[in-house]
């Protein structure tokens, strides 16, 4: 398939666009331009010049110090964010719940003059994401529009904003490969599922089997996972206990941002009805 931007070369394999780890990148984005903007001389920063070691190193005690205050007044942890250690699992519903906060952390937390523009480009990426990490179809036209806008924003509203690899490919190429998934959303191609997958087996090497040795440790491991995933075993008796999911409630507004992104005339019973409830 051809594209329609500089170039006709066609778009890499769709599973080359790693959903759950747009997410993380972007939040650790937002996150270091909330830091920067809150800490750092702005008047010695220029657009893709490195910054001077006295700007890095209050950036990085910036990141500290307001991981910690955001972590007291909403509980969202972005000790492991805010650095290069991007993992998943538990990471990834952090940065779910930082945009679902931003007004909030924007308002509570940091006072400079950018922080109003910031806070409206985390509903426009949050709007983004959520189109991003769905399985409905979706209104390709409009959705292309709104990754247009977010991107005009961030160039024109944060003249210290640079592009990484992650947020070009969410507003540049996002729509490209939702338009060849058939117009929808790319849930189905998430890595969540793998990455919590990954991290439970980590935890059953590291808590639940022996460590004296890799192959005993492999089979203990081996053993642990068997007993959580037999359905006849977790009824009768309960020896696994399996972590409760928190899920975060939108708000009005954000749905209806939402609804304009959703093609309802492509959409089945089973997703109309989900869609109500």
């Amino acid at each position: 398939k051809k594209r329609m931007n500089f170039t006709e070369q066609p778009i890499a394999p769709l599973e080359s666009m790693t959903v759950l780890h747009s997410v993380i990148n972007c939040c650790k984005l937002m996150f270091n331009i909330l830091v920067v903007a809150e800490c750092c001389d702005l008047s010695t920063i220029k657009p893709y010049k490195n910054m001077s070691s006295e700007n890095v190193k209050r950036r990085d005690d910036g990141i500290k110090k307001y991981a910690k205050i955001i972590l007291r007044k909403t509980g969202i942890c972005l000790r492991d964010i805010g650095h290069n250690n991007t993992g998943g699992g538990l990471v990834g519903n952090h940065a779910k719940a930082f945009f679902e906060q931003g007004d909030t952390i924007c308002d509570t937390v940091f006072k400079n003059q950018y922080s109003g523009h910031i806070k409206k480009i985390i509903q426009y990426l949050h709007t983004i994401l959520c189109i991003l990490n769905s399985k409905l179809p979706v209104n390709v036209k409009k959705y292309s529009e709104l990754c247009r806008k977010t991107t005009a924003a961030l160039l024109l509203r944060v003249p210290f904003f640079r592009f990484n690899i992650t947020i070009h490919q969410v507003l540049f190429h996002s729509w490209e490969h939702i338009k060849n998934n058939e117009s929808r959303g790319l849930g189905a191609w998430s890595e969540d599922a793998l990455e919590m997958a990954m991290g439970r087996g980590r935890s059953a090497r590291k808590f639940q089997a022996f460590r004296g040795s890799l192959a005993r440790n492999l089979t203990d491991a081996h053993y642990a996972l068997q007993l959580e995933a037999d359905n006849h075993i977790n009824e009768n008796f309960k020896k696994v206990k399996r972590s409760q999911l928190k899920y975060h409630k939108l708000s009005e507004s954000k749905v209806s941002e939402l609804e304009e992104l959703i093609d309802y005339d492509r959409c089945s019973e089973e997703e109309r009805t989900s869609l109500k409830r």
